[in-house]
C-alpha cells in the first residue's frame, strides 16, 4: 500500500545530491528526491485509463479488494464518486477505478519517466489479469450455486463479481501471519508499516512514495525489537523466525508450491512459526491455487451453523474449533460448492462483513423483509392488528413482518420492535480476514 510522504522539492534534491555526490542527475529521467532519509531516483506519471477487459458483472473492485483476502490496495475517492484503488503489483504501481459494481472497471499504471510507455502498459495488463484470475469465468458456477443454495440466491447480482485473487505467496504468507487474532483495519496498518520500513522504493507519483512489499531477506535481517516497534507484538517473533527459515530455502521455494498437493502444502507451511491450519489454508487459497480449500475460524463456524447445519454434522455453538470440527465444516462447504468451495466461501464471508451490509437486499437481514433495501430506518408505523411494521426510508418503503419464536421452550413470544430494529442496524466486526 502506498504511504504519503513529503513532496519532492528543489532544495531537497540539491541537498541530497550534495550529500551523496550525485552530480550526474539530470532532467526528469532521474529525478532525485530526499524522502524519509533515503533517495528516490525515479518519478512517474499515470498512463491513460484503460479497460481491464473482464466482463461487466464479473469483477467488483470494492468487493474484491477490501474483503480481507489482501491488504495492499488503498481505497480513495475517485472522480464523480467512482470507487478508486491504488496498489502495487511486483515493481509497478497501478490504479483501478469503477463507477458502479456492474460496470466495466478501468485501470492505469504509473510510467517511469525514463521507461517505455507501451512496454509498461503491456506488462501491467498481464500482471493485473493474473492477479484477478481474469481467465476464470465464474458465471456458470455462480448460477449453479444460486440455484441450489438459498444464501447465494439472495445476494445481489454484483456479488458474482467478487473475484478470488492470485497473490504473490511471499506477501500473502507474511500478511496472514499478521492476521492472527486481528481485524482487517489493524492488519492493513501493520503491513503499511512493514512496507514503509523494509520495502524497496519503486517511484514517486503525485508526491507519494510507492514501495514493494519487503523481501524475505530484508525481514530476516531485521530484529524482533524493530518489528515490535511497528506494532506487531508477539507476531514479531513469528515474522522474524519465519523469514530466517525461508531465507535458508531455495529462492522459489514458496512459488513452487503451486505444483504440490493440498496436503503437502499444508504440511510444509505448518512447520513455519506462526502458521497453523487456518493461516496455512488462507495462504493456500489466496496464493497457491488451492481453490477448493476453505479456511475456518469462529466467524466461519457461525456462518456454517446458521446456514449449513445439515452439511456439517452435530456441531453446536459452544464447541471449540478442534481439528475434527474444522474438518467437518471444511468438508461441508466442499459438499455444497465443489472444487471452487474456497471461492464460494470467500463470497459468503464478504457478505457477512459490516461494510457490505448496505449492498444486501432486505431478505439477507435476519428477519422477513418483503421488499426494498437495507436502508436506514427513520420512521416506523405499526399496525397492531397485523403486527405489520411499515418503515419509511429515503429510497422506498420496507415492510417488516415480525413473527419471531423462542425455540428453547416452544412458547411463541413477541419481541419488542425496538429490539428488532436495533439488531438490524447493529454492526458486527469480523475479526478474521479472508
Amino acid at each position: 500500500m502506498a504511504r504519503r510522504s513529503s513532496r519532492v522539492t528543489g532544495n531537497a534534491v540539491a541537498h541530497a545530491g550534495a550529500r551523496n555526490n550525485k552530480s550526474n542527475v539530470r532532467g526528469s529521467a532521474a529525478v532525485v528526491g530526499a524522502l524519509e532519509g533515503r533517495l528516490i531516483q525515479c518519478t512517474g506519471t499515470w498512463s491513460d485509463w484503460l479497460p481491464i477487459d473482464i466482463k461487466p458483472g464479473q469483477f467488483w473492485a470494492k468487493g474484491t479488494l477490501t474483503n480481507g483476502q489482501c491488504f495492499g490496495w488503498r481505497h480513495q475517492p475517485g472522480i464523480q464518486e467512482d470507487d478508486q484503488f491504488t496498489g502495487v503489483l511486483c515493481d509497478q504501481v497501478l490504479q483501478i477505478r469503477q463507477s458502479d459494481p456492474m460496470s466495466m472497471a478501468l485501470y492505469r499504471v504509473a510510467i517511469p519517466h525514463h521507461n517505455n510507455d507501451q512496454g509498461q502498459v503491456s506488462k501491467s495488463r498481464t500482471r493485473l489479469h493474473h492477479f484477478l484470475r481474469s481467465d476464470a469465468d465464474l458465471s456458470a458456477h455462480y448460477k449453479q450455486w444460486a440455484s441450489s443454495d438459498l444464501q447465494f440466491s439472495a445476494f445481489p447480482e454484483h456479488f458474482a463479481g467478487i473475484r478470488l485473487l492470485q497473490q504473490d505467496p511471499v506477501e500473502c504468507l507474511f500478511s496472514f501471519i499478521c492476521s492472527s487474532n486481528n481485524h482487517i483495519t489493524r492488519i492493513t496498518s501493520i503491513l503499511n508499516k512493514l512496507r514503509d520500513r523494509f520495502g524497496v522504493d519503486i517511484m514517486v507519483v503525485d508526491g507519494v512514495v510507492y514501495k514493494q512489499f519487503p523481501t524475505i531477506a530484508s525481514l530476516a535481517a531485521s530484529s524482533e525489537e524493530e518489528l515490535k516497534s511497528l506494532g506487531l507484538g508477539y507476531r514479531a517473533r513469528y515474522i522474524h523466525q519465519t523469514a530466517i527459515a525461508l531465507s535458508n530455502r531455495p529462492d522459489n521455494f514458496l512459488h513452487d508450491f503451486h505444483q504440490r498437493s493440498q496436503v503437502e502444502i499444508q504440511t510444509e507451511l505448518c512447520q513455519l512459526m506462526g502458521i497453523g491450519r487456518k493461516v496455512a489454508d488462507c495462504i493456500s487459497l489466496f496464493s497457491m491455487n488451492q481453490l477448493q480449500v476453505v479456511p475456518v475460524d469462529t466467524h466461519v463456524l457461525q456462518i456454517a451453523l446458521k446456514h449449513y447445519r445439515d452439511r456439517i454434522g452435530s456441531i453446536t455453538k459452544s464447541q471449540t474449533l478442534t481439528p475434527k470440527v474444522y474438518n467437518q465444516i471444511s468438508t461441508g462447504f466442499v459438499s455444497v460448492f465443489g472444487e471452487l468451495a474456497g471461492w464460494a466461501h470467500s463470497i459468503l464471508f464478504t457478505a457477512d462483513l459490516p461494510q457490505f451490509r448496505d449492498h444486501l437486499s432486505p431478505k439477507k437481514l435476519d428477519t422477513n423483509l418483503e421488499t426494498g433495501t437495507a436502508a436506514e430506518f427513520n420512521k416506523t408505523d405499526v399496525k397492531p392488528e397485523t403486527n405489520e411494521v411499515k418503515c419509511n426510508t429515503e429510497q422506498l418503503d420496507i415492510k417488516l413482518r415480525v413473527n419471531l419464536k423462542c425455540e428453547s421452550d416452544g412458547i411463541k413470544r413477541k419481541i419488542p420492535l425496538d429490539s428488532v430494529l436495533s439488531d438490524l442496524k447493529r454492526p458486527t466486526r469480523a475479526r478474521r480476514c479472508l
